[in-house]
This record gives C-alpha cells, sequence and structure tokens, in this order.
C-alpha cells in the first residue's frame, strides 16, 4: 500500500479528538489539502497538515489539485451537502465520519449520487472497526480477508463460531454520560435542538446496529416490541419523556426481535458521571462479551466440554484501522466489501422502524 493522499474537510473536534492521533502513526499517509472556513491556528500549524494547501471551501480548492487521486475524508458536522459538492467537484473517493447522512430524505438522495457519479463513498463507524472480533466468531471475517489480521487472538484460534454456538439472545448498550454526554452536547447541540439531524437514534444508531448488520446478526425486517424514549430535561438533571417528533431523543431503550431472537438495546446521552459500553451475545454452546471501550479486549467462554476460551483485541487504535479497511477498499483490494454503505443503510431503516412504533 503506498502514500496515500487525502484531504481533510473539516478539522472540529472530529478531526482533533480522533483523526488527527491516527494521522500523525501511520506512515502512509499525507494529508495535502484542508478544507476549512474557520482554520485555527494550532490546526493550521500542527505538523501533520502544515505543509498542506488550506482552502477556505470546497469551491476555493486549487485548480491544480487532482481530485481524482485522492481521498477526501469529510469530517463537517452536515455531510450531504459537502459530500454533494465533493462529487461535483470531481473528487470520486471519499470517506464520510459517522452518520453517512443524517435528514431522511438524504438517503435516497445519496443513493442516487452513487448512481450517477460512481463515486466510491466509505461510511465511517469505528463500532464496526471495534467489533471486528465479532465478526470472525460470526464467521463473516475469515482468515484470508486481509482485515483478519486486523485482530490478535490469544487463546482459542478457530471454530470460534462453533464455541458460541447457535445465538439466542443479544444485548447492546451505548449510554454515554459523563463528558461524552453534556460537555458534547453543548459541541454538538443540534444533538438535542434539531429534531430533523439531531437524537441518539442518528447519533448513535448506527454504533449499535451497524457491527450487528455487518455481523449478519439483524436485517431491516427486525420486529420492534417495545421502545421508550427520553430527553434531557430543562434543568439538565435528569430525564422526560419526548411526546412528539419535535422533541430529538436522548435516551432510547429498546426491544427488538430478528427470526424470533430478542434484541434489547439502549442507547443514549445522559446527564451523569460514567457511562455503558457493552455487547453481550448469549450463544447455545457460550457467550460473546465486548466492552465497546476503544482499548478493551473481547471474550469469547464456551460453557461446554473443556470450557475453551478466546481473547480479541484491536493491533491498532480503532481509527487506524479505520484508514487502513478504507485504503484497501478505494484500491479495490476488498472486492466484495461495500464500505460498509448496506450497513448503513440497514441502520437507517431500523432506526426508522424504532422511531415510527414510538412517535
Amino acid at each position: 500500500m503506498g502514500i496515500k493522499e487525502v484531504v481533510i474537510v473539516g478539522t472540529g473536534s472530529a478531526f482533533t479528538e480522533h483523526y488527527l492521533g491516527a494521522l500523525m502513526a501511520m506512515k502512509n499517509v499525507r494529508v495535502v489539502g484542508v478544507v476549512e472556513g474557520a482554520l485555527t491556528d494550532e490546526v493550521a500549524n500542527h505538523a501533520v497538515v502544515q505543509s498542506a494547501w488550506k482552502s477556505r471551501s470546497i469551491a476555493e480548492i486549487p485548480s491544480e489539485h487532482n481530485v481524482f487521486e485522492s481521498i477526501a475524508i469529510v469530517l463537517t458536522p452536515d455531510h450531504f451537502p459537502v459530500i454533494k459538492e465533493l462529487v461535483e467537484r470531481g473528487f470520486r473517493r471519499i470517506a464520510v465520519e459517522k452518520p453517512l447522512v443524517s435528514r431522511d430524505w438524504e438517503v435516497e438522495e445519496i443513493k442516487r449520487i452513487i448512481e450517477w457519479s460512481k463515486v466510491s463513498l466509505y461510511a465511517t463507524d469505528f463500532y464496526i472497526q471495534k467489533l471486528l472480533p465479532l465478526l470472525i466468531v460470526t464467521g463473516v471475517l475469515t482468515p484470508n480477508d486481509p482485515r483478519y489480521d486486523f485482530v490478535k487472538i490469544q487463546g482459542v484460534q478457530k471454530n470460534h463460531k462453533e464455541l458460541l454456538g447457535p445465538i439466542e439472545g443479544i444485548s447492546v448498550q451505548i449510554i454515554e454520560a459523563g463528558d461524552f454526554c453534556l460537555p458534547d452536547i453543548t459541541k454538538r447541540p443540534w444533538l438535542a435542538d434539531n429534531a430533523e439531524i439531531g437524537g441518539m437514534l442518528r447519533d448513535l444508531g448506527t454504533h449499535i446496529f451497524a457491527p450487528l448488520v455487518t455481523a449478519g446478526l439483524i436485517t431491516s425486517d427486525v420486529s420492534v416490541h417495545h421502545v421508550d424514549m427520553g430527553r434531557i430535561d430543562n434543568d439538565n438533571k435528569g430525564l422526560v419523556t419526548v411526546r412528539g417528533r419535535r422533541d430529538p431523543e436522548l435516551y432510547v431503550p429498546a426491544l427488538l426481535t430478528e427470526h424470533g431472537i430478542p434484541l434489547s438495546i439502549a442507547l443514549g446521552k445522559v446527564p451523569f458521571r460514567g457511562g455503558i459500553w457493552t455487547l453481550v451475545i448469549r450463544g447455545q454452546n457460550g457467550t460473546f462479551c465486548a466492552g465497546l471501550r476503544t482499548g478493551q479486549s473481547s471474550v469469547l467462554v464456551s460453557d461446554k466440554g473443556e470450557r475453551e476460551h478466546a481473547v480479541f483485541s484491536l493491533k491498532k487504535l480503532p481509527y487506524q484501522t479505520v484508514f487502513e479497511e478504507a485504503f484497501m477498499y478505494f484500491d479495490g483490494t476488498l472486492p466484495n466489501f461495500d464500505g460498509h454503505l448496506g450497513a448503513f443503510f440497514t441502520s437507517k431503516a431500523i432506526e426508522d422502524k424504532i422511531r415510527k412504533y414510538y412517535l
């Protein structure tokens, strides 16, 4: 894999808190351009972007820049108009921070853009990378796939699917509290005050559903049996019930089933300390547990025979793994991979089902 030239579009919190560290750690990436209307001196002078050209808008990208060869990374708050403008400018390889698009009507529009432009879009959600061990356990990721090597396995090296056995229940919780709650909402106010692009289903839904879709555990045919929705009260001390579509939901517990198998989820931002990031899958033969926090390992424990186990961990940080997978996708070395577009669109359909059930 040769040197990859990337253009960063948006240098806000997503860039400084997540992508910058990954770029610093990677030797095969060069930032050749930055598009940002309010570029700070601190970012502009950072070693990673110091030598890159700087532009205030996509329209002002230098004419000599080769848009067909570089990879654009979209890290702005609102993605659809930026993707559309990049495609019209000539970019054909674009990675987009989650969610790929936010508004309901944008889903069909982005599909039309992909169809007519043949753009290669990579829908980023680093929870998919955190759960690469789940793809190994479900047999979706096999040793002949180069991404299999992204994961370190201790203990049993094979037959993981058999150790788990037929799946009988799934529970996922992504409850962000502490710094992930009120300070984060202050930085991204639309999450709590804009029902069109805000709410936790849009913000955290793909974290839960995209990995399960990728692992073949859930589809858009899922049935919804119960949903609650809450939002932070005016004093930011607790939760009150969401009553209508104009209130963005900040907390959502729900019970779903896929082919009769229960899926219990809870997602949201709550005004407390701590937080919960867990996935537990109960199989007939064993249990798979993943902490979902960056750096945490996943564990598969079999309850049969000699009670064998396997411990899985990513060899690199999730965002480094994101970059490497995206580059493989853009290079065409993952021929049966769609850049997580299918997982994203299915996640949106599931989110829509949940929202319609409640509202």
